[in-house]
């Protein structure tokens, strides 16, 4: 009898012992496909062939050790993969995995934006920014929605709970605020150009946001038309100086706003070895812009040395 006992007992420990090790062996295999996928995760960027994605446990495992539902993951990766109804079955899985962090809702959404499913998204974006208000992607998404829904008013609203940091690291998050509130009649326009004026001066060169921010500050006419003389001033030769200076000098008179605009200007002009003027117009560049082009500082003072000299 006792013998009896203590095989069972033993075939009871053989049995816990098998199912630790599997546990174990599941955990470590997950473990591997997270330390892999931490990178996509970290990067946005969710690429990978089918047999890996296959193989993702989401189960047990079902959370990232950063509490990430691995189903999100997963679903993302069939997103890249254009399996879309499969994408969207996994993300609803991982609402119920992790129903705190809001990722699954996130990504959802950013899904049915692809897809322009826009009361879907809208609806999702909801949930995200309810259920983890202080996120900016949340925001992101939020804002999204509502210049879906033409509310500029509450785009502000949103826009100025977020972070200072996040907002002078996300040029994205501007480029969708200012082209949300542009032509809305809702948004105070002192306050639509104070908006802009800021954006221009965290972003000096970016491109899309001084244009929208110029939409709003002179019109879309007189931005556009601008913006064209000065693309084509960046592909004319320095052949006729004195043709190009005088539509360089348009250009920033018509927006003297635009570092980008000037600080190609005083280039050009030092090219053409007209520093008297370069160096006038530095000096007005210096006095209403804090962010300059260093090798056009450095440019300047080489004048002012050979000056010297």
């Amino acid at each position: 009898m006792e013998m009896k006992n203590n095989r069972g007992f033993l075939l009871i420990i053989l049995i816990l012992g098998g199912l630790v090790s599997f546990s174990q062996l599941k955990r470590f295999n997950s473990s591997k496909q997270q330390y892999e996928m931490q990178f996509d995760l970290e990067q946005d960027r969710f690429s990978r062939p089918i047999n890996f994605v296959e193989k993702i446990e989401t189960n047990y495992p079902n959370l990232t050790y950063l509490g990430v539902p691995l189903s999100a993951l997963k679903a993302s990766y069939y997103v890249s993969l254009d399996s879309i109804d499969l994408a969207k079955r996994l993300f609803y899985k991982s609402m119920s995995d992790n129903p705190f962090l809001m990722y699954g809702e996130q990504r959802i959404s950013e899904l049915y934006y692809t897809t322009n499913q826009m009361d879907s998204m809208t609806y999702y974006a909801n949930k995200a920014i309810k259920g983890l208000p202080n996120n900016a992607k949340h925001f992101y998404l939020k804002i999204l929605s509502l210049k879906y829904e033409q509310k500029g008013d509450s785009i502000l609203y949103y826009f100025n709970q977020i972070d200072e940091k996040v907002k002078k690291k996300d040029d994205a998050l501007w480029r969708i605020v200012l082209g949300g509130i542009y032509g809305d009649n809702k948004v105070e326009k002192e306050t639509a150009k104070n908006l802009a004026i800021e954006s221009k001066k965290l972003y000096p060169y970016d491109n899309e946001i001084n244009l929208i921010a110029e939409w709003i500050l002179y019109s879309r006419d007189i931005a556009n038309t601008n913006f064209r003389k000065f693309n084509n001033l960046m592909k004319m030769e320095d052949t006729n100086v004195s043709y190009k200076d005088s539509i360089f000098s348009e250009v920033v008179n018509l927006i003297p706003n635009n570092q980008r605009y000037f600080e190609n200007y005083i280039a050009f002009l030092i090219r053409t070895q007209k520093n008297k003027k370069a160096k006038e117009i530095f000096e007005n560049l210096s006095n209403n812009f804090s962010k300059i082009n260093q090798k056009l500082v450095q440019a300047i003072q080489q004048i002012d040395e050979r000056n010297e000299d």
